[in-house]
């Protein structure tokens, strides 16, 4: 690109900056946007320099409008399941199953600071002799400012199981309960660190009779790092805890808990619109059932591995992103359905842990 277009391009930014701001576009922004190239590694003539002046983008529009970000990833990794025997703390290990998604996300924020978000996101759990699908959708309302967002969100998640042996049935609704969060999220932002936070309410409904028969809470926490504008490194906590009522022939009861780490990264090519990333989760899932035979304990481990690639629209960076983008994430928490259907992958019928 010719050094003057690529200078008419960012003083373009800043002047539609300027309209959407109702300020007019001076000397000021054209220094600005002649040092930002300078700083890039751009050589400017002088005499360049003196032919650029606001004349230049006068012509420019300058309603007021919104900020738009987008993007789409696909990932793939493993999963490592470890379970006990429902006999004691005896872990049996399971092999590594291979686990995919994608994910597509867009979020609009007007100049008065308010803005959404829209997140669906598909995987898929190959299980050995069973297969997990979750399908998530999510909408985020939100006010963020240039030190902080405050919002609120809601979230659906379809779980479905198949056992590719058919050695049990599964039609009901045991191993494919719907589940709908509602909560609250924020995000603080300290030079190039960012702490986020979310925390909701859970439900899990039969998705034939509409009827709520669990219930419970997750919160999150997690910080982005910034090594430079496309380069970050993350780590995250969550805890999920959940409380099942009458959800089964014999109306048992049941509660479990999950606690969630996580690590990761994300790199974005300079002057492209991808970037590659890597996590790391490590669960643990504890499941108790209550019932007049006894207390049996069910826990479970897993170890996740996924890689991918993104591609990004709108934002520049990975930090303009992450401060004036589609920065939120929906909850990605280990449901009920998850870990029985991650069992029945591995048990047959003779020893249901159900």
């Amino acid at each position: 690109m010719q050094i003057k277009k690529l200078l008419i391009a960012v003083v373009s930014t800043f002047s539609i900056q300027a309209g959407a701001e109702n300020i007019s576009l001076d000397s000021v922004e054209i220094e600005k946007a002649i040092k930002l190239l300078e700083e890039k590694g751009y050589q400017v003539d002088l005499r360049l320099k003196d032919k650029i002046s606001a004349s230049d983008t006068a012509d420019l529009p300058s309603r007021e409008f919104g900020n738009f970000d987008a993007f789409i990833s696909g990932d793939f990794g493993t999963t490592r399941y470890k379970h006990n025997d429902l006999s004691g703390d005896n872990f049996l290990s399971k092999r590594n199953d291979g686990s995919y998604g994608i994910r597509g996300s867009f979020a609009f924020q007007h100049p008065n600071k308010l803005g959404l978000q829209f997140d669906g996101v598909y995987s898929k759990d190959d299980m050995g002799s069973g297969e997990l699908t979750t399908l998530d959708l999510a909408t985020h309302a939100f006010y963020r400012n240039d030190n902080f967002l405050v919002g609120l969100f809601g979230q659906y998640k379809q779980p479905r199981f198949s056992h590719k042996e058919a050695v049990v049935d599964i039609s009901g609704d045991l191993l494919t309960p719907q589940q709908v969060f509602f909560g609250a999220e924020s995000q603080g932002y300290f030079g190039d660190l960012t702490v986020a936070g979310q925390i909701a309410r859970q439900e899990f409904v039969n998705e034939s009779a509409f009827n709520v028969y669990g219930h419970g809470n997750v919160a999150t926490i997690k910080a982005n790092y910034f090594i430079n504008d496309d380069w970050k490194i993350s780590t995250g906590y969550g805890y999920n805890k959940v409380y099942m009522n009458d959800f089964s022939a014999d109306n048992f009861n049941a509660n479990y808990n999950t606690h969630k780490l996580s690590i990761g990264t994300e790199y974005r090519f300079s002057n492209y619109p991808f970037s590659l990333y890597a996590d790391y989760s490590h669960n643990k899932f504890k499941l108790n059932f209550l019932d007049a035979d006894g207390d049996p304990n069910l826990k479970l481990r897993t170890d996740t591995i996924m890689a991918g690639i993104k591609i990004n629209f709108g934002s520049y960076s990975l930090k303009s992103r992450d401060r004036s983008g589609a920065s939120l994430n929906p909850i990605s928490n280990k449901g009920f359905a998850d870990y029985f259907g991650s069992l029945l992958g591995n048990y047959d019928s003779q020893n249901l842990p159900i």
